[in-house]
């Protein structure tokens, strides 16, 4: 009855919601072309240039709530991202949208193939590459949506990507009267970037006058005020209304870039008050996309939140030297006796910095430009700048100019190709990659071996400089070469410590590296919305000591407090929490009301386990009852009917013996009867000779379920005559109300050959939303296999649950 009320007000809530309204008004919202049916959805939300330890900072300071809740209530964990090189978004796209590593050199470049001077600021040019990376990988937003990214993935819709610079929501050939109801709906929001905005622009003329104050040049401030309230406000808003509205419209994948702290970082330092004030606008534009998200009737969403890098604070190389490094370079040329006759003026990574980084150029951005074989040119982004030299030069000029960047220009390192490998200069001498990982990247650096390699990748890169320069070095004090306080697309691991906050049953291996890159990524992303397992049978875990999970859980029929039918909930839940063996109750096969899915098998085949399922009753072709799942080696002792009336639902049990190395366990699920005498009539009858006392039950034994009865109960005292309360064994843990939060019916009852070792019961927004019913998770203890130094897989798994709230 509450059930039934609370999913008819979501529905109403739903129905006058101004995502739903919009998505009847508008072309790419309407039902010819959302997405169908129901089924899981994915919401992949990028902020951009903000490494992991600045996020944790964030956290620490209470910056980020949103993001502090999904840590340390929903279940989700934390992960190191090694963006790859460059560190910057048109490579970290390139590699997850496409599975291209090393996509591009650098955020601007020459094109190997024309000999001109390009950007992935160049719409024209972003687009041939998109077409160029499509050709090599399946796109990953295939029949989704993209915002504010450099290309669209493959996604039907979208806005504000440098591949395709189009409107955010499809407005085009409609009638006047629907985008006046439109921007009726979202005069709220107008208002509130209106708001924003002057605070924005207040802060941002403050920023201002600071900036001119310590002389920094008044046209970059000018310049950078608009820019500011922009990115951070008008950006954001934008990106929030769009990707609601795509997901109330059942888009199956979303993709959005929140760029503000990147903007921020650029100008005045990624440690800067101003990038760190950013965040908690961020912060709050990822909790509003997930809320609307959850008012969608189409699909049921999953949000992950990463970084695709991050960013160092640093110097520009003017401010140090007091001259450009195209100067630097030329300089260096004529010490070396390498006549040159013209260098181009406009190519360094100075003038194309921060229109480069975001959208301050035209659609078609700079020019492109044809070198001739006399010019050299300085191209790039941040520290990391590719030098381009005349063909006629041979190898040995060119090294002499490397050597005479370290000796006199103050660069810290040059690489260049050579054969398979790659010789860099530094001030410490002269090295080779990736053999040498350690004096170039610095013994300490999180992610040196891929890092190595990566660099190794991007100087043989067909679209990199005979010499590749870099602001920074281990020991060095970074710089950059644009005129900017912070700056990426390096390898120092400040600027290539991405992060990713993604659920823990999120299907994500890192191969025990103890870190993910894009690729990961990608494939978990792939694996997630292509119904592929969540969780494959791993090495065998503790069980072989003795150690076992086990989980009850009644599903409602995948029924949540939304009215969606999600077996791909409980499935998520199991995976997130890893037990060993599951009791399921309430489950439905072939039912009209359910879609007519059988939903133990379908649980079971995501998460790639054997499963038995025991009809409590059939009608037709419609069953209903309950089922047992594991990774272990099963097999069916009995199922079968318990007693009952006419006038009552029909109750049973599966009793399933497990193979624990060694040890069988008997392991029984039920669920029983609603009424007092009914439940003591199965209760007897279980601890009967046809279950319990049966001569084939011996050896641990594990009963759980739904028991329809509280602590209190003479049902539950006769089951505590013989069996231990789970619950009741451990200190603390396991006293929750698993229905509704209004009584404990659900139990874990052990044999008193079995130790309970901690019982909890998850509440957080995903356990809370798919059922009437919270899970049980018993952590047990079969004999006394666990030995003195033997712990520490008994203990990591312990540890694994202290993320979530259990209250």
């Amino acid at each position: 009855m509450i059930l039934a009320l609370w999913s008819r007000l979501r529905k109403v809530r739903l129905a006058i919601s101004r995502g739903r309204i919009t998505s009847k008004l508008l072309t790419s919202l309407t039902r010819k072309n959302r997405g169908r049916g129901k089924g899981r959805g994915l919401i992949l939300l990028q902020i951009d240039g903000l490494s992991r330890p600045a996020m944790e900072r964030a956290l620490a300071e209470g910056k980020l709530p949103f993001m502090a809740k999904l840590l340390k209530r929903e279940g989700y964990r934390l992960y190191s991202h090694y963006s790859g090189l460059p560190s910057s978004t048109p490579a970290v796209q390139g590699e997850l949208f496409y599975g291209v590593s090393c996509a591009v050199p650098s955020f601007a470049f020459r094109d190997g193939e024309t000999g001109t001077l390009t950007a992935m600021s160049n719409s024209r040019y972003a687009r041939r590459l998109q077409e160029r990376l499509a050709a090599r990988g399946k796109p990953l937003l295939e029949g989704g949506s993209t915002y504010s990214n450099i290309y669209d993935g493959g996604a039907s819709r979208g806005g504000f990507c440098f591949s395709h610079i189009t409107p955010i929501l499809h407005l085009e050939k409609k009638h006047p009267l629907r985008l006046a109801a439109v921007a009726a709906l979202y005069s709220f929001i107008v208002l509130r970037m209106i708001g924003l905005g002057a605070i924005e622009v207040a802060l941002a003329v403050r920023d201002f006058f600071m900036g001119v104050k310590a002389r920094e040049s008044l046209f970059k401030e000018l310049e950078f005020i608009p820019s500011r309230v922009g990115i951070c406000v008008l950006l954001r808003e934008l990106v929030v209304a769009g990707a609601v509205a795509d997901a109330v419209a059942g888009t199956p994948i979303i993709h959005a870039n929140l760029a503000g702290y990147d903007e921020q970082a650029h100008r005045r330092g990624p440690k800067s008050a101003f990038a760190r004030w950013t965040l908690k606008g961020i912060d709050d534009a990822a909790r509003r996309i997930a809320e609307g998200a959850e008012l969608s009737a189409e699909r049921d969403y999953t949000v992950w939140i990463y970084s695709d890098h991050g960013q160092q604070q640093v110097l520009p190389y003017k401010t140090v030297t007091g001259y450009s490094i195209r100067t630097a370079v030329a300089r260096a040329a004529e010490e070396c006796g390498v006549e040159i006759t013209a260098h181009r003026e406009d190519t360094s990574g100075m003038a194309l910095r921060r229109a480069l980084l975001l959208w301050r150029k035209k659609r078609n951005g700079e020019p492109e430009h044809a070198l001739t074989s006399d010019e050299i040119a300085i191209t790039g982004a941040g520290p990391i700048n590719h030098v381009y030299l005349p063909d006629r030069l041979k190898d040995h000029e060119v090294q002499r100019i490397a050597a005479r960047l370290i000796a006199t220009a103050g660069v810290p390192a040059v690489f260049m190709s050579e054969g398979p490998r790659v010789r860099v200069w530094t001030r410490h001498g002269i090295f080779r990659l990736p053999d040498d990982a350690e004096a170039v990247m610095g013994a300490d650096h999180p992610f040196i071996d891929e890092a190595a390699r990566d660099m190794v990748r991007l100087v043989h890169h067909p679209d990199a400089g005979r010499l590749v320069i870099s602001g920074w070095s281990p020991g060095e004090d970074p710089i950059s070469f644009p005129d900017e306080n912070g700056a990426h697309a390096g390898y120092s691991p400040e600027e290539t410590h991405g992060f990713a906050i993604v659920p823990r049953g999120a299907p994500i291996f890192a191969g025990g590296r103890g870190y993910i890159r894009p690729l990961d990524m990608r494939a978990a992303v792939m694996e997630t919305m292509g119904a592929a397992p969540l969780s494959r049978p791993g090495p065998p875990r503790a069980w072989r000591r003795g150690r076992l999970r086990v989980m009850t859980y009644n599903t409602h029929s995948c029924t949540g407090f939304d009215g969606k039918v999600v077996p791909h909930r409980f499935a998520q839940t199991i995976a997130h929490y890893k037990p060993d063996i599951i009791a399921l109750q309430e489950i439905d096969v072939g039912r009209a009301r359910t879609d007519r899915e059988h939903q133990a098998e379908q649980i079971a085949r995501e998460l790639d386990m054997h499963y038995y399922f025991h009809p409590c009753f059939t009608i037709e072709d419609e069953q209903y009852g309950i089922a047992v799942l594991g990774h272990l080696p099963m097999r069916l002792m009995r199922a079968g009917p318990l007693p009952g009336n006419r006038a009552s639902e029909p109750r049973g049990a599966l009793w399933i013996e497990v193979a624990c190395g060694d040890t069988r366990i008997q392991f029984v699920n039920t669920h029983l009867g609603l009424s007092r005498a009914e439940r003591r009539a199965q209760v007897e009858a279980l601890l009967g000779a046809e279950w319990l006392a049966n001569p084939r039950c011996t050896g641990p034994l594990i009963l759980c379920g739904d028991f329809n009865m509280i602590a209190s109960s003479p049902t539950y005292r006769l089951l505590r005559n013989v069996l231990v309360d789970a619950a009741t064994a451990v200190p603390r843990d396991g006293h929750e109300r698993t229905w509704m939060g209004l009584a404990r019916l659900d139990y874990v009852f052990l044999s008193p050959d079995i130790r309970a070792k901690r019982v909890i019961t998850p509440r957080n927004s995903l356990t809370r939303l798919a059922s009437d019913h919270l899970p049980v998770i018993a952590d047990i203890q079969v004999g006394t296999g666990e030995k003195k130094g033997e712990s520490s897989e008994w203990n990591e798994l312990q540890l694994s649950e202290k993320t979530p709230h259990f209250s």
